[in-house]
């Protein structure tokens, strides 16, 4: 397990030379390495260090795609796929320890009360009223609703899982602590259901957010049951700098931009050669004082 203050020691700044341009997080049981581009500067403080990883992951997420996420291995094997999903990870830790606790649905209980969130249904039914003098009744006491975490929900026991395997493999980015062990056995085929279950029938955003990130884990346990490696990164690193410069000084619909050159043929035939694709397009404008 990493702790707090070794996290800067498991950082490390790539040379961007072959064999050492991998960007991202490699992990296994035993050890975590983070990989930052060349150039950048580890600080030394342990605060930054940690949210620098944390924009790291959320750069790699948003402008890597299928074709960037592949890991170059030697000349005798084919390239190895990254599909590590760590936003998901990241979400479910984020959401646990936001509300410092697992999702809970609650269920309706019904009590005697003198006040509360009265339901007239059940007091007519369960409670005796006093007669007026003009036959109206009066009710000393109602049947109120109230609600009660229920925690042995499945859906309850499927975060538990998702937490404890978020944290056995990202928690040391934010804490010491190990949440304890889940309570029934993992069934991804029956979580995974019980999650498309719950999707269709809540309208509440951030659980939403948080089911689909449950699912996504699932998925990607269900796919790689014995591996524990696990890469989120690419060797590619040159391709995100592009999007990123492209995000800032860029503009929209850059291909209309691109040089074009066209062949005429003798015989009234034209071909069109591919275009010259600069990595970014910026559009200045200049205005002269006279």
């Amino acid at each position: 397990m990493v702790i707090d203050s070794e996290i800067r020691k498991r950082c490390r700044v790539n040379t961007n030379e072959e064999g050492d341009r991998f960007v991202g997080i490699k992990a296994d049981s035993d050890d975590v390495v983070v990989y930052f581009p060349v150039g950048y500067h580890l600080p030394e403080n342990e605060i930054d260090v940690k949210r620098d990883i944390l924009h790291l992951f959320q750069v790699l997420a948003e402008f890597t795609d299928s074709s960037d996420r592949v890991l170059a291995m030697n000349k005798f094997e084919a390239p190895q796929s990254v599909d590590f999903p760590i936003n998901a990870y990241l979400e479910v830790i984020y959401y646990f320890m936001e509300k410092n606790g697992y999702y809970m649905e609650t269920e309706p209980v019904y009590k005697t009360r003198d006040r509360g969130n009265i339901d007239w249904a059940k007091t007519i039914q369960r409670q005796k009223a006093l007669i007026q003098s003009n036959f109206s009744p009066v009710y000393t006491q109602y049947t109120v609703r109230e609600s009660t975490p229920n925690e042995n929900k499945l859906i309850t026991h499927i975060h538990r899982h998702c937490v404890y395997e978020s944290f056995s493999k990202l928690g040391w980015l934010f804490t010491p602590y190990m949440p304890e062990p889940p309570q029934i056995p993992l069934d991804i085929k029956r979580f995974i259901i019980a999650l498309n279950d719950k999707l269709a029938t809540t309208y509440n955003d951030k659980d939403k957010k948080l089911f689909r990130s449950m699912k996504a884990m699932l998925e990607y346990m269900d796919e790689k049951p014995s591996v524990k490696q696990f890469y989120f990164g690419t060797d590619y690193f040159e391709n995100v700098w592009e999007k990123l410069i492209d995000r800032v000084f860029g503009i929209k619909n850059k291909k209309d931009y691109f040089p074009r050159t066209r062949w005429r043929l003798r015989k009234g035939k034209h071909k069109e050669k591919y275009p010259l694709e600069p990595d970014s397009i910026m559009h200045i404008t200049i205005r002269y004082m006279c």
